[in-house]
């Protein structure tokens, strides 16, 4: 079972609904380490106004899928 460490509750940002809508969301990050002993950043996003009020979508990063990501970023957003 992974190790959970919560860090950081975010103060909201805007995202899009499927509809391509901004929606003001909540986001948590949390630090987990797999039996492994690798360690991972897992990003929760939630609406607390939505209707079930629960997480609406997590995603895992591993240090190689958190460097791909930065490359990505850096070529699209010119950073």
């Amino acid at each position: 079972m992974a190790n959970i460490v919560k860090y950081k509750k975010g103060n909201g940002y805007k995202l899009s609904d499927r509809t391509g809508s901004p929606v003001n969301v909540e986001c948590i990050y949390e630090t987990q380490f797999l039996p492994d002993e690798t360690k991972r950043l897992v990003i929760k996003t939630y609406n607390p106004n939505s209707l079930n009020g629960g997480i609406s979508q997590t995603i895992h990063f591993t240090k190689e899928s958190a460097i791909e990501l930065i490359e990505i970023l850096k070529k699209e957003l010119n950073i």
